[in-house]
């Protein structure tokens, strides 16, 4: 989340409304917190990562590659593996991105004086995201692919991408916020039906 300082009536920031919003959502965040291996039951067998589930076929309506003829052409067991070999995927390029997130807002920690509201907000969604990036991974694990996630231009980048929060705490949140917002539906659509390990979809597919 992205927080920008209210506006007064002058159209200068009002600090002391800000700070307070910020306490407010810290509070909250106190009570309030998601838990990867507390929130999920991983190992219902509802759940469960089976080689034949349809569940895993990408749809056409939503997905590209899902659409493809290409796709569509494939037998139904290929469609599945290739399926849960993308879902594997999309979920660890948001892991990726969640973690360089991570990063560009402890770096901006890093630099805030005592007592800064902004501090204590910024720390409570790192670990909020620290927890995605965890049920993101053991996603990956039990569904048994070895997906790379993004791409090699982008992992070179990623090192660089946090620093740039601490010259502007927007700039990094700008690049990752759109994969982020993906990566949020798709967890909460795609994320349960991973819960016991296979390795039926271990082949390294091409990322579309």
């Amino acid at each position: 989340m992205t927080l920008t300082s209210p506006l007064d009536k002058r159209g200068e920031a009002s600090d002391d409304s800000y700070n307070e919003t910020l306490r407010l959502l810290s509070e909250g965040s106190v009570h309030k917190h998601f838990d990867p291996y507390l929130d999920i039951d991983w190992d219902s067998p509802e759940f469960a990562v089976v080689p034949n589930d349809r569940r895993w076929i990408l749809p056409a309506e939503t997905d590209p590659l899902g659409a493809h003829p290409w796709y569509q052409s494939q037998s139904e067991a290929r469609q599945i593996e290739i399926g849960m070999w993308r879902q594997a995927n999309v979920a660890k390029v948001g892991l990726q991105f969640e973690n360089i997130l991570i990063r560009g807002m402890m770096q901006y920690v890093f630099s805030l004086p005592n007592d800064s509201a902004e501090a204590r907000y910024c720390t409570h969604e790192s670990v909020e995201e620290c927890n995605h990036t965890m049920m993101f991974q053991e996603m990956v694990n039990r569904i048994g692919a070895d997906a790379p996630g993004m791409s090699r231009p982008m992992k070179m980048l990623a090192p660089f991408i946090p620093s740039l929060r601490v010259r502007s705490p927007n700039c990094s949140s700008s690049v990752s916020s759109p994969v982020k917002s993906r990566s949020t539906t798709f967890r909460r659509a795609s994320c349960a039906p991973a819960a016991r390990s296979t390795r039926s979809c271990s082949r390294s597919w091409p990322s579309t």
